[in-house]
């Protein structure tokens, strides 16, 4: 069934549909890398950070013929780094450098020149574990395919299992708007946010089996793992609180789908996937999909587990990932690890091979899902910026969305 939504990215003559079930069962070919070239043209012509960053790198756009070309662009980096193969320094730009020269001239005049799809519509700003915080600006329709992309990953599950959502992410934050978004706009759900003066886990596990009086129960469920004691990347409530919370096992009798972000579900400490198909088997209800995402507020969501939840499949089109290896800065081969770099085809803030501050293991196998993307396994965050400069260290918690 198609998806009355825009979901259609185009540069210059090339487009790509980011629903395209083709971008997931087969290795990335010629037809994306004509997508991926007219985005790296267009942000030449537009926009004079990246103009200065290639002429400085001695690239132009008629110089990046194939992949192996556009491997040559030097990663953007959270901090200033040295040596032959070095990425650029992200540290002394703005909010506004990554964003098209004709955006930055318009700052303070407001946007009734734009048409409606070209309007900037939402700012995140991360947090500054990898230096100062990042900012990054989303077009109406940047956002429209940001939410198409998030529908996708949950493309193995009945659309029905969805048609009420229960949201506790914050509602301020990127994980808060994806969610609401992602599913009244593109799936049809009726989305419920957790109460914003709801400030315990009690007060939102009493609002989630409160229910929607006579519509029912909440099918999904959408909701931060855990809260790790030291280093927390998310704040409020999580899986991990109301699953310690559901005497009435209201979650395994009810909720058909979970879907996670914004932490890393470390199941060696917190099970929770183990816990929720218990309370599954408790009910004897069949098991809820278990659907761990991950991404970040730049860019938007990467990568989702399919059925199967051996490693996270990379939703290649909106976003398009690599995995380096941090003393070459070429891609790493399949089992080996590297770090996580993103370029997103976005009309707003520019982010091409942007370091995003964490690391991965590359699995590059066919899944029993059928899908050939690739898969990210053991994602954790980069906490010595040190590495990102092509240094060794330790790395722990993954990346706040």
């Amino acid at each position: 069934m198609e998806i009355a939504y825009p979901h259609i990215a185009q540069f210059r003559t090339k487009s790509l549909n980011v629903l395209d079930p083709k971008l997931d069962g087969e290795p990335l070919g010629d037809c994306y890398w004509k997508v991926l070239h007219a985005f790296v043209t267009d942000t030449y012509e537009t926009c004079r950070y990246y103009r200065d960053r290639l002429e400085r790198a001695s690239l132009s756009p008629d110089k990046l013929r194939s992949w192996e070309d556009f491997q040559a662009i030097p990663p953007l980096a959270p901090r200033h780094v040295g040596g032959v193969f070095a990425p650029d320094n992200l540290h002394p730009a703005s909010e506004f450098d990554l964003l098209p020269d004709s955006y930055r001239a318009m700052i303070g005049e407001g946007v009734s020149s734009r048409t409606a799809g070209d309007r900037l519509v939402r700012r995140f700003m991360t947090t500054s574990t990898t230096g100062r915080p990042k900012v990054s600006y989303y077009t109406a329709d940047d956002w429209a395919l940001n939410c198409a992309n998030s529908w996708r990953q949950h493309c193995h599950i009945s659309r029905n299992l969805f048609r009420s959502v229960f949201n506790c992410f914050h509602a301020g934050h990127y994980g808060g708007k994806n969610v609401e978004d992602t599913f009244t706009r593109v799936a049809g759900s009726l989305v419920v946010n957790r109460h914003f003066s709801y400030t315990t886990p009690e007060q939102v596990m009493s609002q989630l089996c409160s229910g929607l009086g006579e519509m029912g129960e909440f099918t999904c469920l959408a909701i931060p793992p855990c809260n790790p004691a030291s280093g927390a990347v998310t704040k409020g409530v999580s899986l991990h609180d109301l699953l310690q919370l559901d005497t009435e096992n209201y979650i395994g009798k009810n909720v058909r789908v979970v879907t996670l972000g914004g932490s890393r579900a470390d199941e060696s400490v917190y099970h929770l996937r183990e816990r929720l198909w218990e309370a599954n088997r408790r009910a004897g209800t069949a098991l809820a999909f278990y659907v761990e995402k991950y991404g970040c507020s730049e860019l938007g969501m990467a990568a989702a587990e399919c059925q199967h939840n051996n490693g996270m499949h990379l939703y290649q089109g909106f976003i398009y990932t690599e995995i380096l290896n941090e003393k070459t800065w070429m891609p790493v081969r399949n089992g080996e690890r590297g770090l996580v770099a993103m370029t997103g085809l976005r009309k707003g803030s520019r982010f091409l091979r942007y370091l995003v501050g964490d690391e991965a293991t590359f699995v590059d196998e066919p899944c029993p899902c059928g899908r050939r993307s690739p898969r990210i396994t053991d994602i954790q965050r980069v906490l010595d910026v040190e590495r990102l400069r092509g240094g060794c260290a330790s790395a722990t918690s993954q990346r706040e969305t």
